[in-house]
């Protein structure tokens, strides 16, 4: 009865280690993926990008606006830079 309990245990302990490494690859497996987002390859974006130049008026004083958008990273964030001057 001793050594049925022994082997029993002995099994057991076995069938654990088992199922812990399984959990540990299938955890390792889905940590190897990060997120990425897809690219913008839409028609809005694609449309968006480029360089804009235009009058803003804030109180009366109006100013010269320009805009650069560009796609950055693999075409998935659309990166803007802007710049203004005053016409005082």
């Amino acid at each position: 009865m001793k050594r049925l309990s022994i082997i029993l245990f002995i099994v057991i302990v076995c069938i654990a280690s088992y199922a812990i490494n399984e959990e540990k690859e299938t955890a390792k497996e889905s940590g190897s993926y990060s997120f990425q987002p897809k690219p913008l390859d839409n028609n809005w974006s694609k449309w968006l990008v480029g360089e804009w130049e235009g009058t803003v008026g804030l109180h009366g004083i109006k100013s010269k606006a320009w805009r650069g958008i560009e796609h950055g990273l693999n075409g998935q964030f659309l990166i803007t830079e802007a710049r203004t001057q005053s016409n005082q």
